[in-house]
């Protein structure tokens, strides 16, 4: 390229005002690039705040489920148990209720039939 001091004024001032265009042309770029880098940072950060607000949510929605579901157990537990306990005393009535036929059966029996002595003493005789 030539000096541009050895360009007539009319060229001069032309290939100024080309250069002082681009300059300006490049300043409103480099302007606008700042601008969508500066949007982009935006929602990158609204991004990563809307995931981390999601995952205290998730984590707080699972801790919820953990609890109701450990309350949730407990309370089968507790009826389970509640139910052996019952079942047992059941069990344990019924046995007794049997033992209390099987004696009555037994004194029954004692009082139909004479004593040991009274036989022995039927079978001495004859």
């Amino acid at each position: 390229m030539k000096n541009i001091e050895s360009l007539p004024d009319w060229q001069r001032n032309e290939v100024l005002k080309k250069q002082s265009d681009q300059a300006s042309i490049q300043e409103v770029l480099k302007h606008q690039i700042a601008q969508k880098n500066a949007e982009k940072a935006l929602q990158a950060k609204a991004k990563k705040d809307e995931e981390e607000k999601e995952q205290i949510r998730l984590e707080k929605e699972r801790e919820f489920l953990r609890l109701k579901y450990s309350k949730e157990m407990e309370e089968q537990r507790k009826r389970d148990e509640e139910a052996r306990i019952e079942n047992e005393k059941k069990a344990r009535e019924k046995a007794d209720q049997m033992k209390m036929e099987q004696d009555e059966v037994k004194r029954l029996a004692a009082a139909d039939r004479p004593p040991p002595n009274a036989r022995n003493q039927r079978s001495e005789g004859i």
